[in-house]
């Protein structure tokens, strides 16, 4: 019977709650790779959006000239990291085919854009730089990167490539 209390230790094998299902050969697709290209996926509508949004908003006039110059700097910043965003909204929506499709190289590519995006995301939304969708934006990122790195899937990315040539010794990469 298995104990009313979890153990740090090893987990009884027969608890149903705590059971991970590994990832083998002919399993097809995981289902945490699926929800995270599709989450990858919608960040990038997202990301996109809000990048034109910080591009394209109205800037009020100023009063005076330090106020002229607070607006001009603070749409700088809102230019930059709307740049930012379409880059990376772009670069994720290139990458996610390939995780789905396996490929551990662009995993990481795509945690790599990620970080960044978290970065320059919250950056904006702690500086009042977007609206409070960019806290949804990275939290959606977050669920995503998770999905991407479970440890049921890491087989899946460990394989080889389908298209995989074998090296001189005859070993695939």
């Amino acid at each position: 019977m298995p104990a009313m209390m979890p153990t740090p230790g090893r987990p009884d094998p027969r608890d149903r709650n705590r059971a991970v299902r590994v990832w083998t050969e002919g399993d097809g697709v995981p289902t945490a790779v699926t929800v995270a290209t599709v989450l990858l996926l919608l960040v990038s509508v997202l990301l996109l959006i809000m990048g034109v949004v910080l591009w394209t908003v109205d800037r009020p006039e100023g009063v005076d000239a330090a106020h002229r110059e607070y607006i001009r700097n603070r749409s700088v910043n809102m230019r930059v990291v709307g740049t930012v965003q379409i880059i990376g909204a772009l670069a994720l929506a290139w990458l996610a085919p390939s995780v789905r499709r396996g490929d551990a190289r662009r995993r990481r590519w795509t945690l790599a854009v990620a970080a960044v995006m978290l970065f320059f995301t919250l950056a904006a939304f702690l500086f009042a730089l977007g609206a409070a969708g960019q806290a949804v934006i990275a939290v959606v990122l977050a669920a995503a990167c998770l999905a991407m790195y479970r440890p049921s899937v890491t087989p899946y990315f460990r394989r080889p490539a389908p298209d995989a040539e074998p090296d001189g010794d005859g070993h695939l990469p």
